[in-house]
């Protein structure tokens, strides 16, 4: 039995209909992140993650947004911040 070249191989590659696995948040790109925490900061994010049923990375980017909200509003509103101290008690003393 002879093969011609222009045989087409049934095995391996793209299957007919097959379009891959699709994203767990269409038109969201997710990047790789590597940073070095320490154990207890780790084991507090795998906690929230299980308690919110979110993966490690959606915790981080919960805990960003949030730390962000914050500075805006810090910048917004320099009182809104815990550490404000106003130059008006300094000169009262």
């Amino acid at each position: 039995m002879s093969k011609n070249m222009t045989d087409k191989k049934e095995w391996g590659g793209k299957r007919p209909n097959q379009t891959g696995r699709p994203p767990a948040r269409p038109g969201v790109r997710r990047v790789g992140f590597h940073c070095m925490v320490d154990p207890a900061t780790r084991d507090l994010i795998k906690q929230i993650g299980q308690r919110k049923k979110l993966s490690i990375g959606q915790v981080v980017d919960e805990l960003a947004l949030e730390g962000m909200e914050r500075y805006i509003q810090y910048e917004m509103d320099p009182r809104s911040d815990p550490n404000f101290k106003s130059s008006d008690s300094d000169t009262e003393a």
